[in-house]
């Protein structure tokens, strides 16, 4: 419909008037509007292209992690760190990169190496947030990595904060216990043994409590 064949009544009415508006604006926009339709498909196009790159990173991050876990188990640590640290530069940002750091982490405690064994089970933790036991279980991996590393007053702070956390009576008893182990060797015997007390007063069931009360009596002929 163009203007020369409206009628009068067409010509007076709004609607008409828009819609002949927006032709032209149209038809005077038409290479700006498909510059945009091809940006937009480009844009499409590549989360597309990223997305679908991802997954398969994704996917092939965690058959080398299962890899590499076969080699941690067979004992060949040195294989491991090498294979982590190929891993990571590889496929960096997903959960087989940050498995590798994990493995990578295990691999350095039983060699002996506990500061990297922390730092990469931090590295871990930082990559890994949502709650889970494999979580709960890297932690208290890394306050043993940092008992070993000569850092008990921090290790002690995580045992504390497992120990407080809901989960099995037996094993929340055990980090209280590993607790006061950890501040009696930092030196802090009061926070020592109100960790002990906590294991011999509140987990009486288990028996990490006699352990807990043995340690308390050699605080306290210490004391003496």
């Amino acid at each position: 419909m163009t203007e020369p064949h409206l009628t009068r009544r067409q010509r007076e009415d709004p609607m008409v008037i828009a819609w002949l508006r927006a032709q032209e604006w149209l038809e005077a926009n038409a290479r700006l509007l498909a510059i945009l339709a091809g940006a937009v498909l480009l844009v499409v196009v590549v989360a597309v292209l990223w997305t679908q790159a991802r997954a398969r990173a994704a996917e092939q991050a965690s058959v080398r992690a299962t890899e590499m876990s076969a080699l941690y188990w067979r004992g060949e640590y040195a294989r491991v760190l090498t294979e982590a640290d190929a891993i990571r530069k590889q496929y960096p940002g997903t959960l087989g990169a940050a498995d590798a750091a994990r493995m990578k982490a295990d691999a350095s405690f039983w060699q002996g190496d506990f500061k990297q064994a922390a730092q990469n089970y931090e590295v871990y933790l930082e990559e890994v947030k949502t709650p889970s036991p494999v979580r709960s279980a890297v932690r208290r991996n890394l306050a043993q990595a940092l008992e070993g590393d000569k850092q008990p007053a921090a290790a002690a702070k995580i045992y504390e904060e497992l120990g407080k956390e809901p989960g099995p009576r037996l094993l929340r008893a055990e980090n209280w216990l590993s607790a006061g182990r950890a501040w009696r060797a930092a030196g802090d015997s009061a926070k020592a043994i109100a960790a002990f007390r906590t294991v011999s007063r509140e987990f009486t069931d288990t028996p990490f409590a006699a352990n807990a009360e043995v340690a308390l009596g050699e605080l306290n002929q210490t004391e003496l």
